[in-house]
């Protein structure tokens, strides 16, 4: 779910909660994929949204688990 920059989340939300520094950057032409300078990407950006995400983990190891089909 995606909350408004104004909303909150209390502290006991979640099992494992965790943070991460998200950027998402939006294109607003294909020129991007031809920009050979700095300058150039930029020019072609339309948008730079930074975000938190919050991600749950139920479990204390994610990359410890197996997935169905594998051994391991």
């Amino acid at each position: 779910m995606v909350l408004h920059s104004s909303a909150s989340v209390p502290a006991t939300f979640g099992a494992r909660l965790l943070f991460e520094a998200e950027l998402l950057v939006r294109g607003k032409s294909a020129a991007i994929n031809q920009a050979k300078t700095p300058m150039q990407v930029l020019a072609a950006m339309d948008q730079v949204i930074p975000f938190i995400e919050l991600p749950d983990l139920i479990v204390q190891a994610p990359s410890k688990l197996k997935q169905a089909g594998r051994s391991g």
